[in-house]
């Protein structure tokens, strides 16, 4: 959009309908400034002020040439900032600030040692600080600007231009301090020099110097017809303020038509006035609008930012809820986690306990029972066998024989009564096999469920009745733990389980050939979570030796025994 308004500005400025111009100008200027093209927002500003300075918005002219100074300062573009420190002084040479236009020249001309290929501005600036010297009534001065420029021998070959415009000045400077030797030839080369290059605006000054220098002669005829001649070519341009000067001249070299040239002279610049108060009011009209649009701009982006403050508070507040009662569920099931694991493990210590008393009432009713066949059975038995004995049977020899092979028979039955008295009671029970056999059993479990081999070591030395069953239950839980997450993680085909004595202690390893980890990355994850809380409870250690691709190895250790 900056673009299509920029190209619309320069149609109309090359049509010569300034304000329409100025006001694309100014649109182009409020879509560049939102973007983080500052050069063209600067050159927009710039072409603005050259518009206003035309119609003598003096003011108007230099507030935009300033703002425009600053971001050319900050891009540090030195020829933007040459032509806006020339354009300034041109402004202040309007109102007769003669010493600031110096100062802003000057200021102007010091850029140009950063500037390659600088030698037509620094003639330029030289030749307007000279002008402004003549102005001031400072000939001297203004002599030496334009005979310095016109020491360089190359310059009308190279610059035809900029060698008429010193040539013309000097002739003309020499004029008014009346040196006239050798000033018309200067002052036809000029014009002959502008004429062949078709700088129209030149030929005007050159015919205006022409005029003077030939009424300073006392030739009218001729002073007229140059007077004349430029008037025609300024009208032609729309060059107001050399066309004003020239009806100004002409009322003075022909009396006798004086009147009507100054009439036209007092219209003309009535009607000058008139359309430069009226284009400042299409000024003022663009820069209010402007301003509005800004202002209006400004409210919508503060609503949008407090709407924007509202929005984010509002998602800050929901996100902050739902993180809230995210964090709270997860807490929730936490809980829940550790009462489901506190639970299983009082279960499986139940379990235990349970086995180990119904173990001991099994023995208390094996010892029962063989008291029983002891004391009660076998001595009824030896009584009846006792008894037998005595009795008479010797006169039928086949009863004499019948109560021998009986009695031999109540003994045998008597001494194995006693046998099995003493079998029932043996008081040993293997309870470490049945702990064992559990553990074993979960390996078993764990390695079809992932599909892997497994070896199983067992140290003897462990005294596994002297061990608490807390320790047990967690002890089994933990190599639960682990194997759980060696069938969901490490994607192992081997894992080795030994349980050995560790000073006054089990120590507990689990290796497999898995995939392994890199456990600085690892933050989350209730498996290892449960371990260590597990660990902490019973004042246990706990290792973990793993690298990516290597494999996995915890080793744990359990240190409250009962001695």
């Amino acid at each position: 959009m900056g673009d299509i308004h920029w190209n619309y500005a320069y149609y109309y400025n090359q049509k010569v309908v300034y304000d329409s111009a100025y006001y694309h100008y100014n649109k182009a200027y409020q879509y560049f400034s939102k973007t983080s093209k500052q050069q063209y927002t600067a050159q927009m500003l710039y072409n603005m002020s050259l518009i206003r300075g035309r119609y003598r918005d003096y003011a108007g002219s230099e507030l935009l040439i300033i703002k425009s100074i600053r971001i050319y300062r900050d891009l540090k573009d030195y020829s933007s900032l040459y032509a806006s420190y020339n354009h300034l002084a041109i402004l202040q040479k309007d109102i007769k600030e003669y010493d600031r236009a110096i100062k802003y020249h000057n200021i102007a001309m010091s850029y140009l040692e950063k500037i390659p290929d600088n030698k037509k501005y620094l003639y330029a600036s030289l030749n307007n600080i000279g002008i402004i010297y003549r102005d001031q009534g400072n000939y001297i001065e203004a002599l030496k600007k334009f005979n310095f420029i016109l020491e360089d021998s190359n310059l009308r070959k190279e610059n035809s231009d900029y060698y008429a415009r010193a040539l013309d000045n000097l002739a003309y400077c020499k004029l008014l301090i009346r040196d006239t030797i050798g000033i018309r030839k200067d002052l036809i080369e000029a014009l002959d020099t502008r004429e062949k290059i078709g700088n129209r605006g030149g030929v005007i000054v050159s015919k205006i110097h022409l005029s003077k220098f030939y009424s300073y002669k006392e030739d009218t005829a001729i002073a007229f017809k140059n007077a004349l001649e430029a008037n025609k070519i300024a009208k032609q341009i729309k060059n107001s303020s050399n066309y004003l000067q020239t009806l100004s001249m002409l009322s003075i070299l022909d009396k006798k038509n004086a009147s009507i040239y100054l009439k036209k002279y007092i219209s003309y610049n009535d009607s000058l006035l008139q359309e430069e108060r009226k284009v400042q009011n299409k000024f003022a009209r663009i820069e209010f609008e402007t301003d509005k649009y800004i202002e209006r701009t400004q409210e919508l982006s503060e609503q949008k930012i407090r709407i924007f403050i509202i929005a984010l508070g509002l998602v800050i507040i929901i996100s902050l809820t739902y993180y809230a009662f995210i964090q709270r569920a997860r807490n929730k099931n936490l809980v829940l986690e550790q009462e489901k694991q506190d639970a299983q493990s009082q279960l499986t210590l139940l379990a235990i306990e349970s086995q180990k008393n119904l173990e001991k009432q099994k023995i208390q009713e094996q010892n029962r029972i063989s008291e029983e066949i002891h004391d009660n059975i076998i001595g009824r038995l030896f009584g009846v066998r006792f008894g037998f004995g005595f009795l008479n049977i010797e006169k039928n020899k086949d009863e004499q024989s019948r109560k021998e092979m009986l009695l031999e028979e109540l003994q045998k039955v008597e001494i194995e009564l006693r046998d099995i008295s003493h079998q029932l009671n043996h008081n040993f029970i293997n309870y470490s096999m049945d702990f064992l056999s559990l553990i074993e059993e979960k390996i078993k479990d764990k390695s079809i469920q992932g599909n892997f081999e497994y070896q199983f070591h067992v140290d003897d030395d462990i005294d596994w009745n002297a061990i608490k069953g807390i320790i047990k239950v967690n002890c089994l839980r933990i190599i639960q733990e682990s194997l759980q997450n060696i069938v969901k993680y490490a994607h192992a085909t081997k894992v080795t389980i030994i349980l050995s004595k560790k000073r006054e202690g089990i120590k507990v390893s689990i290796e497999d050939n898995g995939v392994g980890f890199d456990i600085s990355k690892v933050t989350k994850g209730i498996g290892l979570k449960n371990i260590k809380s597990r660990l902490k409870k019973l004042n246990g250690e706990i290792r973990i030796d793993t690298q990516p691709g290597k494999g996995t190895r915890i080793s744990f250790y359990l240190l409250q025994i009962n001695n």
